[in-house]
């Protein structure tokens, strides 16, 4: 397991923002021991378009966006291509019970070499080259 670099599944970024979520204790200690070891962590562009939308209704303005400012300094943000989508699209067609935002996920942490995906998604698709880890493992 390739340990010095992480690139992180949305539901591990929401736990950071909801104290009551089941998982946050594990997420945030994740995420400051990353932060603490200086492992390169990484999310895509869509996670932050996400989790404001998911949180904008329950978290303060002002507060959700300090937080996507703290994302935007310590992760590396990675962008969807056609290339990406195009292969998400083909590992979904040939897998019908893969979730499709997962799959871009998996496969834009693979182009940009991110090896290790750290989510508590416990169906989240298995990708050649992409070993997918619970935050507790780490």
């Amino acid at each position: 397991m390739q340990n010095n670099k992480l690139f992180i599944d949305t539901n591990i970024i929401l736990d950071l923002l909801d104290d009551k979520r089941s998982s946050y204790l594990d997420s945030k200690r994740l995420i400051e021991k990353c932060l603490s070891d200086n492992i390169l962590i990484a999310i895509s562009d869509d996670i932050i378009t996400t989790v404001y939308y998911l949180s904008e209704k329950r978290v303060k303005r002002d507060k959700l966006l300090g937080f996507i400012k703290f994302l935007n300094k310590n992760f590396e943000i990675f962008v969807f291509d056609h290339d990406v989508i195009e292969e998400a699209i083909d590992i979904c067609l040939k897998n019908s019970s893969y979730d499709f935002e997962d799959t871009l996920q998996a496969v834009c942490a693979k182009k940009y070499k991110f090896y290790t995906l750290v989510t508590n998604d416990k169906k989240f698709p298995k990708i050649d080259g992409v070993n997918i880890i619970n935050p507790k493992e780490f």
